[in-house]
């Protein structure tokens, strides 16, 4: 069976603030082109989960182009997940070559993401615990095991996503990067 790569993206739009995580799986066409090379156009599928420490939502990109995002700062591949896995959204002669934002799944990989509920509640001041202040990196890390106990991608993925992540204390509340709180 075909297969495709799934990278994770790590966005920082400031070297103070937490990197945002999502995971993204390249249209067939450009499957073979490296997502962090800027000079080659990358587009497919975004799946992450926006908002702010209080209220998160799970989000879907397609057509988005990986290699016009200014803030990424890593692209780390993840492994490879079966094609039929996925189903492609592009948009319509219309819509041009924006992104298409939704909120509605298509295809497994998409419906998998469903399963995973978004942060909530988090406090913006405490340190992220991966139980009761989460945000998009530990939503991340809870789908891609999810797709790894459902025998969709290789376990090695979580370590790799892990290494990328940032300490619990990086662009917390009023925490100096790499310091402790000023409180």
């Amino acid at each position: 069976m075909p297969t495709r790569p799934i990278y994770l993206l790590k966005i920082r739009p400031s070297p103070r603030q937490r990197a945002h995580f999502c995971t993204f799986i390249p249209y067939p066409e450009h499957a073979s082109h490296d997502p962090s090379n800027k000079a080659e156009e990358c587009r497919g599928t975004k799946i992450h989960v926006i908002g702010t420490p209080l209220a998160m939502s799970l989000q879907f990109q397609s057509n988005f182009p990986c290699h016009k995002e200014h803030d990424l700062e890593a692209v780390v591949r993840l492994g490879d997940v079966d094609d039929s896995l996925i189903v492609d959204i592009f948009p319509t002669k219309d819509e041009g070559g924006r992104v298409l934002e939704r909120t509605e799944p298509s295809g497994r990989l998409e419906r998998e993401a469903t399963s995973i509920r978004p942060p909530r509640g988090g406090n913006v001041l405490a340190l992220v615990d991966d139980v009761t202040n989460r945000r998009c990196q530990e939503w991340t890390m809870d789908y891609l095991r999810h797709l790894v106990k459902k025998g969709l991608l290789d376990a090695s993925a979580v370590d790799i996503a892990q290494a990328e992540r940032d300490p619990p204390g990086f662009g917390i509340g009023l925490r100096p990067v790499g310091g402790e709180a000023l409180w």
